[in-house]
């Protein structure tokens, strides 16, 4: 038992003293201006920042008023629909007075997330053509589409721990996910080190319909929190081959 306890603390505190400036720029780089924050079906609007929540509130009223995609991310596909929203407020136990939420009109119950009209993803359903959601280090999926030859692929440093108390994540440090296709690499994920989660590739297909692969991915590196990006091809710069257009933040106790 002392063995056990005496590895879990060795991997947590040889975790915590990893730099995480690498991982800052990538974000700073990744969530410029240009990127999209997503509204969740249900979710409540809060923040101690009164400029941010004003903004966050009028984006809401902007989406009631004019309508949403809203994005429905399932195992094997992704389905994209136009959707009217309602917006009220709703009490919050945790806060203990009433917050505004965003629904969607007759299915509030249902996973989903949303974005304005003018963008450019094409309603329809959308099948997932990566069948590994997650990529380890030296672990690598390639896929063929319309001629071209994607291939998605992972680096880091995995700890040579046989313990079964201590899940596989954890267990890995400096991750990177990428995707290459022909001489072009991008890099779309770093995490120094991961807390009960892993990077998860939720989607690869065509959203916007461009005939060139996109993805949705949930960039976590901690079980409580949820960080879905969606890489739009269309969206990509010239030295990239998938730019990020939206995000969604979750984060559960």
């Amino acid at each position: 038992m002392k063995k056990i306890v005496f590895l879990i603390i060795f991997v947590k505190l040889f975790a915590s003293q990893v730099s995480y400036e690498d991982e800052i720029k990538f974000d700073k780089k990744i969530f410029s201006k240009n990127v999209i924050e997503c509204f969740g079906n249900g979710d409540f609007i809060y923040d101690e920042d009164k400029k941010y929540f004003k903004q966050r509130l009028k984006e809401a009223k902007d989406l009631v008023k004019n309508g949403a995609y809203a994005i429905i991310i399932d195992e094997n596909l992704v389905k994209i629909k136009k959707t009217k929203l309602e917006l009220k407020k709703v009490f919050n136990d945790m806060v203990e007075k009433k917050l505004y939420t965003t629904y969607m009109k007759n299915d509030k119950d249902i996973n989903a997330i949303f974005l304005p009209l003018k963008n450019p993803l094409k309603v329809g359903q959308y099948k997932n053509i990566f069948t590994k959601q997650e990529l380890y280090p030296n672990e690598k999926k390639s896929i063929n589409f319309n001629g071209s030859l994607y291939v998605f692929y992972a680096t880091g440093d995995e700890l040579n721990i046989a313990n079964p108390n201590i899940n596989r994540s954890d267990r890995v440090q400096n991750y990177r996910l990428y995707v290459s296709k022909g001489t072009k690499t991008q890099l779309l994920s770093i995490k120094k080190h991961f807390d009960d989660a892993f990077v998860e590739i939720l989607f690869v297909g065509d959203l916007d319909k461009d005939g060139e692969l996109d993805m949705i991915i949930n960039d976590t590196g901690k079980y409580s929190i949820t960080n879905i990006i969606i890489y739009l091809s269309s969206k990509a710069k010239k030295d990239e081959l998938m730019g990020a257009f939206s995000s969604y933040g979750g984060v559960s106790c």
